[in-house]
């Protein structure tokens, strides 16, 4: 009501005491209106602040567009959902870090649809179990690296194919560098044209007790059934297409992945289209995990798509959807 009188008398300028200290507070969700109207920055009172006000806070989505810091720093939470973009008007702004210190979390899902790069900091993130990362500007290797070493204790990792083709860019990141997920079981990549097949088979070696392998082929558009990506989230895409280029094939290593022999039990394929090098890839995995209960191959082109992917496999029980 007193927001409405001061507009009413053309007030020009606002000054606001803002303390609070919400202790009975455990999800909060700030979306970019709100952040602007409250965060700027330029002013004293930060994100920081407003988040050490919380104590006990469990849950935090965060969709922002400026760029200040962004230091989450909270024992408590436990979920926590970060959406970053920055508008094309703004692409040479200096944008600052990403500090995320939550020894609680459970769940992350970052999502940055930003211009220009952001650096980001982890710690204490030992109890993580489920990450989710869609980064489209990367800054260097050690960001990258940072990022997979905190998230190497998860039970469930996604990437988007930003991310992932990123990580097939950097030469350090062979299977021998490449950070062993002792814990990983399910792991979901998305890919584009010209996938780094080999940088796949590499996550593969380092993760020994892997049981679910989904690869979503990007065809028309933004991930669209990530695990726990929130529902505002999915709303957010981006224009690309993966065309289909020429007949080479790919040859899987001989050194096949100890999680294929000993614990991968489904596979999924979403999207695959009748380019060879997919089709290898895909008759690469049926053939030699032994454990396999369930092969679903989601394609546009199923006929076609079909009967490559069977000739020559040594196993039919596949689903095609």
């Amino acid at each position: 009501m007193w927001v409405s009188k001061a507009l009413d008398l053309k007030v020009k300028e606002l000054d606001l005491g803002l303390e609070l200290h919400e202790k009975n507070l455990i999800i909060l969700h700030l979306q970019s209106t709100m952040l602007n109207c409250i965060f700027d920055d330029h002013i004293e009172y930060s994100l920081t602040n407003f988040l050490s006000s919380c104590p006990n806070l469990e849950e935090l989505f965060l969709e922002e567009s400026f760029t200040q810091l962004i230091n989450v720093s909270l024992n408590s939470l436990k979920r926590l959902y970060i959406c970053l973009f920055m508008p094309i008007s703004h692409p040479d702004l200096s944008i600052y870090p990403l500090q995320i210190n939550a020894p609680s979390l459970e769940v992350l899902t970052i999502m940055n649809f930003s211009l220009s790069p952001r650096k980001y900091e982890f710690t204490n993130l030992s109890n993580l179990d489920r990450a989710v990362l869609c980064i489209c500007k990367h800054s260097d290797f050690n960001s990258s690296y940072t990022i997979l070493k905190e998230l190497s204790n998860v039970k469930s990792l996604t990437l988007g194919h930003k991310t992932f083709h990123f990580l097939s860019m950097e030469d350090k990141l062979d299977n021998t560098h490449l950070l062993t997920f002792h814990n990983l079981q399910f792991l979901s990549i998305e890919i584009s044209k010209n996938c780094n097949w080999n940088m796949l088979v590499s996550f593969l070696h380092n993760a020994p007790k892997l049981k679910d392998l989904s690869i979503k082929a990007r065809n028309r558009g933004g991930i669209k059934e990530a695990r726990d990506i929130p529902v505002r989230f999915k709303n957010i895409k981006k224009k690309s297409q993966r065309k289909v280029v020429g007949n080479l094939g790919w040859v899987g290593p001989s050194v096949i992945p100890t999680c294929l022999s000993t614990g991968l039990i489904t596979f999924e394929f979403k999207e695959i289209q009748n380019i060879q090098t997919e089709l290898d890839f895909a008759r690469y995995i049926i053939d030699h995990s032994s454990k396999l209960k369930k092969v679903k191959i989601f394609t546009p082109n199923s006929t076609k798509t079909v009967e490559s992917l069977l000739k020559g496999s040594r196993k039919s029980f596949i689903v095609w959807v």
